[in-house]
């Protein structure tokens, strides 16, 4: 599940009820936590990006860009910080790299089904042990058969660690 952590100032603490966001104690934060009903209603993600906050990227030369677009200095993190919603700081807002998102969730995956990829030189060496075994044998379609799998499996685990 996600948490929302939201910077909601305390003149807004009774609209952030209204939409269920609830105070937290123990780390004296406001979170946000029905995923679900973020992505369907547009008035709650208004909400929630509203008050979520995003560090920003930036150098020393950006600051007065950053505060005459409502960015904040945080003296604790010693980082500049907005909220989601603002699009005029959008350029010094971290960006997510697709590519690294994709190999970790294929890395996940793989993990999670506990599949093992063999190398190129694994699957080489049961190619020319086929081939090797083919010499002693007469059986002609299952060696082709067999040959032309292998080859495809080659193929794609090319495919693969090309992709990756």
């Amino acid at each position: 599940m996600k948490v929302f952590v939201l910077d909601v100032p305390f003149s807004a603490k009774d609209e952030a009820r209204k939409y269920k966001c609830w105070w937290d104690a123990d780390n004296k934060r406001w979170e946000y936590r029905n995923e679900k009903k973020y992505e369907s209603d547009n008035e709650v993600k208004l909400f929630v990006d509203t008050y979520t906050r995003v560090n920003l990227i930036a150098s020393f030369d950006d600051k007065d860009e950053i505060k005459t677009n409502s960015g904040r200095w945080d003296a604790v993190e010693k980082a500049w910080y907005t909220y989601k919603g603002n699009e005029a700081l959008k350029k010094f807002m971290p960006i997510e790299d697709k590519k690294i998102k994709k190999i970790k969730k294929v890395k996940n995956e793989t993990e999670k089904l506990k599949i093992t990829i063999p190398s190129e030189e694994e699957v080489l060496t049961e190619y020319n042990n086929l081939e090797a075994s083919y010499k002693d044998n007469t059986d002609d379609s299952y060696y082709k058969f067999k040959k032309a799998a292998l080859e495809s499996e080659y193929k794609s685990h090319q495919t693969y660690y090309q992709n990756c």
